[in-house]
């Protein structure tokens, strides 16, 4: 394991290989997940 895949393992990362669409998917589900977590919570930007 290289040094960087040590730190990003080490602050609880998680590495993992896909192809780019299978990342484009992942961005888009955590955008939606995230957009109604910050909807219900009611957090505005200032």
């Amino acid at each position: 394991m290289s040094q960087r895949e040590e730190w990003f393992t080490a602050l609880g990362g998680e590495l993992v290989g896909s192809s780019p669409d299978e990342f484009s998917k992942l961005i888009r589900s955590e955008l939606q997940r995230w957009a109604g977590i910050i909807k219900t919570a009611g957090i505005t930007s200032e």
